[in-house]
Formats: structure tokens, C-alpha cells, sequence
């Protein structure tokens, strides 16, 4: 379940900007990592507050939750959830739903699943990331 600690783990990766930015792939980018989408040109030119960062956030992190709820058969705690989010978060809930991490996960191997967090190291900016991601998930 998306807690206050699922937001603040993907607001320490991702970055808080109020403001639209190009990402590392010249991306426009807003709030906590959100993707300006065609129908959001607007937002490109828009300055957001707090509570319209909390809000796109939560917008976007449901749809991780939502695949984290439907994919996921192990049980999990709330820190496996956060690093579970986190992950889906960056990749997209399509590689999420294909990765070893999920597979492993739900074969009831915690250990290689944890392992398999860093197998999602491109480009080498998320080696770091990805290492915190995989304690996140195996601190109890």
C-alpha cells in the first residue's frame, strides 16, 4: 500500500521540482519524476505547488500499485513494497511485469529476487539506486 514511505522513497531517487525539466533523455519532466505526457503541454510552462506534485505523484503511483497488487503472489512487508514500487516507478509497469525480479519473487525466492534489482543498471547512473532499492527490499 502506497504510505508516506513509498512517497518519500521515490521522492529521494527521483528529485522534487516544481517546475518542467528535460530529463536524462531530453524528456519533458515534472513534480517527482512524471513524464509530460501530449494532452500535458501545458505543464511544461506551469510552476506546480506541493500539493500538485503530491497529486501527480499519487496519480502516477497508482497505476504502480495497481500492478504491484495484480502481478505479485509472494507476500511481501511494506519495505519490499516501497523498493517494489520504486522499480516498477523507473521501468514501467510492463517491464516490471516481465522482469526476473517479479519471477523470482513469486517462486518465493526473496534472495534472488533482491539480487535481480541490479540487474536494472542502465544507463550507470542507477547502479547506486538500484543498490538501495535491493536493501530496501531485504531489510524486514
Amino acid at each position: 500500500m502506497i504510505q508516506q514511505s513509498t512517497l518519500d522513497t521515490i521522492i529521494g531517487f527521483e528529485g522534487f521540482r516544481t517546475r518542467a525539466y528535460k530529463d536524462t533523455k531530453g524528456l519533458w519532466t515534472i513534480g517527482v519524476g512524471h513524464l509530460i505526457k501530449p494532452n500535458e503541454q501545458h505543464l511544461i510552462t506551469t510552476e506546480l505547488t506541493k500539493i500538485g506534485v503530491d497529486s501527480l505523484l499519487r496519480q502516477d503511483l497508482a497505476e504502480c500499485q495497481r500492478c504491484i497488487d495484480k502481478m505479485v503472489r509472494a507476500p511481501i512487508n511494506q519495505n519490499q513494497f516501497d523498493a517494489l514500487c520504486s522499480l516498477c516507478f523507473n521501468i514501467g509497469t510492463e517491464h516490471f511485469t516481465e522482469s526476473s525480479v517479479l519471477r523470482h519473487l513469486n517462486q518465493l525466492n526473496y534472495a534472488q529476487a533482491a539480487n535481480d534489482f541490479l540487474l536494472w543498471n542502465k544507463p550507470p547512473e542507477l547502479i547506486e539506486r538500484r543498490k538501495k532499492e535491493k536493501a530496501l527490499f531485504e531489510r524486514a
